[in-house]
C-alpha cells in the first residue's frame, strides 16, 4: 500500500513538472500555439523557431537542471548531517554566498 502511494505521488510530480516545462516553453510575451510550434519545428527560418530554440527552450532546460541540482544538494546536506531540517547556514555557505555577492557588487 505504501509503494502505491509513492508511485502515485511520483507520477503526479512528474506530470506537474512536464506541465510546467511545457507552459514555460509555450507562454511568454509572444504566446505560441500548436500551429506555431509545428512551424518552429518544420521551418528553421521562421520567427517562432528563433523564439523557441534560441530563447525559451534553453531557459526552460536551464531552469530544470538548476532545480534538480538545488534539490540534490539539499538532499546531500540532509544526508550528510542526518537532519531533515539541515540548511546551508549550518556550515556557513549562506554567509559566504552573501560575502561573494557583496564583493561582486562593489567590484
Amino acid at each position: 500500500m505504501k509503494n502505491r502511494f509513492f508511485a502515485v505521488k511520483t507520477a503526479v510530480a512528474v506530470f506537474v513538472l512536464l506541465a510546467a516545462f511545457c507552459a514555460s516553453v509555450a507562454f511568454g510575451a509572444q504566446s505560441l500555439s500548436a500551429a506555431d510550434m509545428r512551424s518552429a519545428f518544420t521551418d528553421s527560418s521562421s520567427f517562432f523557431h528563433i523564439i523557441l530554440f534560441s530563447l525559451r527552450l534553453p531557459r526552460s532546460i536551464l531552469a530544470l537542471f538548476t532545480g534538480a541540482l538545488l534539490a540534490s544538494s539539499g538532499a546531500c546536506f540532509q544526508l550528510f548531517f542526518r537532519n531533515a531540517l539541515a540548511e546551508p547556514g549550518i556550515i556557513g555557505i549562506s554567509s559566504g554566498a552573501t560575502l561573494g555577492a557583496v564583493i561582486a557588487q562593489t567590484a
